[in-house]
C-alpha cells in the first residue's frame, strides 16, 4: 500500500464520517458564533467564559487575524561561513 493510497483511504473515511455525522463546515462555524456572542454572566445560560474564549479564538484564527507563522522576505541570499576546527594541528603545517 503507497502513500497515495493511505490517505485516498484516509480522506474517503473522513468524508463517510462528515456525512453521517451531519456536520458540516458552516454548522461549526454558527455554533463558535453562538458560544462567542453569549453572555457567561447571564443565568440562563450554559456557556463558561473558557467556552467563549476557545470560540472567540477559534474564530479569530479562522479569519485571519491571528498569525502562528512569521512570513519573512530576504532580498538578498544569505552568506554561509563554515568553521573547521584546526584538530590541534599548528597552522605552520602543511595542510
Amino acid at each position: 500500500m503507497t502513500n497515495v493510497d493511505i490517505f485516498e483511504q484516509i480522506r474517503q473515511h473522513t468524508e463517510e464520517q462528515a456525512r453521517e455525522s451531519k456536520f458540516t463546515a458552516d454548522k461549526v462555524f454558527a455554533e463558535l458564533v453562538r458560544v462567542a456572542t453569549k453572555d457567561p454572566d447571564a443565568a440562563s445560560t450554559d456557556c463558561k467564559y473558557s467556552d467563549k474564549n476557545k470560540a472567540l479564538e477559534l474564530l479569530g484564527k479562522h479569519l485571519g487575524m491571528f498569525t502562528e507563522k512569521l512570513e519573512v522576505q530576504q532580498e538578498s541570499q544569505p552568506q554561509v561561513v563554515l568553521y573547521w576546527p584546526n584538530n590541534g594541528r599548528d597552522q605552520n603545517e602543511n595542510d
